[in-house]
């Protein structure tokens, strides 16, 4: 487990246009326990669900659950390891909705286009619901404004989310099937 991580301003950071700061209107929820970096993405665990995804280049990075009405609670991933953002979750099972809201640098120039503003699938979900509701809040710049800016409209009502999937199997009776090799059909 490593501290959280902070990184030292560089010039091309000073100059560059700041992200916004998250969405006002969701909670935010105390840091997430240690957790494990792999597997990547959501694994449901005893208690909860490990979060992990790669991010090397985010200064900071959130969880965001929703429930079934939509309302969010940010959960700030504090461990970072060898690239990798990543939290235990307790409470968080199979079926949760959730994203992420990574922040760093907004350089377009550069490839950076960091914004907590805007909801991010999570690129090893197994699962997804909804659609998107396309808008000026999907947009990662002001609709009428520099397109250099980031976008200050919050985008988690109209794009995605992500969803945790329970992998584990059940076997219920724990029977091996008695096939011949003659009846069975690999394909």
């Amino acid at each position: 487990m490593t501290p959280p991580r902070t990184a030292a301003p560089t010039a091309a950071s000073r100059t560059a246009t700041p992200a916004s700061a998250p969405p006002a209107t969701a909670t935010q929820g105390a840091p997430a326990l240690p957790g494990s970096p792999f597997p990547l993405g959501a694994a449901v665990r005893d208690g909860g669900t490990d979060f992990a995804v790669e991010a090397a280049a985010a200064d900071a990075l959130l969880v965001c659950l929703f429930d079934g009405n939509g309302a969010e609670n940010q959960i700030p991933l504090l461990d970072f390891d060898a690239g990798v953002w990543h939290g235990f979750v307790p409470g968080a099972g199979a079926g949760q909705a959730y994203g992420y809201r990574a922040a760093g640098r907004y350089d377009p120039g550069s490839g950076l286009r960091f914004n907590p503003a805007k909801l991010l699938l999570d690129p090893y979900a197994r699962a997804f619901t909804g659609t998107v509701s396309f808008g000026p809040e999907v947009l990662g710049y002001p609709a009428d404004g520099d397109p250099g800016a980031p976008s200050t409209l919050d985008s988690a009502a109209h794009v995605p989310h992500s969803l945790v999937v329970d992998e584990a199997f059940s076997w219920s009776d724990g029977a091996r099937p008695r096939c011949s090799y003659a009846d069975t059909i690999i394909y």
